[in-house]
C-alpha cells in the first residue's frame, strides 16, 4: 500500500503501473487518459481506485501464500525507487528477495485470461510490461509475479527482457516529453474508456452553439448507421431467444451438443422503493448433465 507521500511521488514519475498505459498498450487506461490524471487536469478514474483498493486488502494474503510456497522471505521497500540515469522512470515494487536475488509482485485476477502455465513467464501484457519497468528501474535480473486468480494461487517468474526494456524506456521519454511540454498523446477513440475521458475534460457547458465541421457531418452519420445496426441487431437477438424460449416452453434447460444450455429461470426481486416482482432470466450455461435431450416436437 502506498503512503500519501508514494501517491504525491507517483505523480511526478512515471511508475510501472502507469508504463502499459504510457505506451498505448493498456485495455484499462488510454495514455490520453495518463497523460490528463499526471497533469491534474481530471480525477483518477472510480476503477482504478476500487481496484487498489481490493489488491491494497489482498497484498498481505497472496504475499504470505508466496513466502509459504517458495521458502522465501520478502523483504518491503520503504522508498520510492528511481531510476538512476532516466529520471522519469519511478517505481514502488511490491518487493524483493535477497536470496535468490530477485524482485516480487502480488496481484489479483477475477479469470485465468492472459496467465499461462505456473512457474511460467506467460502473464497479461500489462504486467509485463509493468516488471519490465520495475527491472529497469532497479536492475534484478528477474521478478516473481504471484497471483490470487479467482481462489486459486500461483507464481510466474519473469526474467529481465533488455530489447523490451528499451521499447519501454523510449516510449515512456516521449510521454514524459509530452507531460512537460504540455503536448497530449492522440485519444483513441475506440478504447473502452475514450468517452469517460472525453466527459471527464468537458464536465459542463458553456451555452455556445456551434456549426458542425466536415468531420463532424461524417461522424454523425457513422453514429447514426451504427445506432440502426444495433438496433437491428438486438431485434434479431430478441428473435432468436423467442425462438428458443418457445422451443422450451415451461422446461428449465434446453441442452445442446455442445455441453451448453439454454437456461431459464425465475428470480424474485426484493422489494425497496417499488414492489417486489417476479423476471425471468435466460442465458447460456454449462449442462449440468452433459446429457442432453431433444426438443419438444412440433
Amino acid at each position: 500500500m502506498l503512503t500519501t507521500e508514494q501517491e504525491a511521488e507517483r505523480k511526478k514519475g512515471i511508475g510501472g503501473s502507469d508504463a502499459a498505459a504510457a505506451l498505448g498498450l493498456s485495455k484499462l487506461k488510454t495514455s490520453r487518459q495518463l497523460y490528463h490524471e499526471k497533469r491534474g487536469e481530471i480525477p483518477e478514474g472510480e476503477y482504478d481506485a476500487e481496484v487498489r483498493w481490493w489488491g491494497n486488502q489482498l497484498e498481505p494474503i497472496v504475499r504470505q501464500r508466496y513466502a509459504e510456497k517458495t521458502g522465501f522471505t520478502v523483504l518491503l521497500p520503504k522508498d520510492t525507487l528511481w531510476h538512476p540515469v532516466h529520471k522519469f522512470m519511478c517505481a514502488h515494487i511490491d518487493g524483493y528477495v535477497d536470496t535468490p536475488r530477485r524482485g516480487y509482485e502480488g496481484k489479483t485476477a477475477y479469470h485465468s485470461t492472459g496467465w499461462g502455465s505456473e512457474g511460467t513467464d506467460e502473464i497479461p501484457t500489462e504486467y509485463l510490461i509493468q516488471v519490465q519497468h520495475y527491472m529497469a528501474v532497479t536492475a534484478l535480473p528477474v521478478f516473481d509475479v504471484a497471483c490470487l486468480i479467482g481462489r486459486k494461487f500461483a507464481y510466474y517468474e519473469v526474467p529481465a527482457d533488455p530489447e523490451l526494456q528499451e521499447m519501454i524506456i523510449e516510449g515512456e521519454r516521449d510521454f514524459a516529453r509530452r507531460l512537460e511540454e504540455g503536448d497530449p498523446p492522440a485519444l483513441d477513440f475506440e478504447h473502452r474508456t475514450a468517452i469517460d475521458v472525453v466527459k471527464k475534460l468537458h464536465p459542463g457547458t458553456n451555452g455556445a452553439r456551434l456549426v458542425a465541421s466536415d468531420a463532424a457531418v461524417k461522424w454523425r452519420h457513422r453514429l447514426t448507421r451504427a445506432q440502426t445496426i444495433e438496433k437491428a441487431a438486438k431485434a434479431r437477438i430478441d428473435g432468436y431467444k423467442s425462438r428458443l424460449l418457445d422451443e422450451m416452453g415451461d422446461a428449465a434447460l434446453l441442452a445442446f451438443p455442445d455441453g451448453k444450455c439454454f437456461r431459464r429461470q425465475v428470480t424474485k426481486r426484493a422489494a425497496y422503493v417499488v414492489s417486489a416482482t417476479d423476471y425471468v432470466d435466460t442465458r447460456f450455461v454449462n449442462d449440468p448433465t452433459l446429457t442432453p435431450t431433444k426438443g419438444r416436437k412440433r
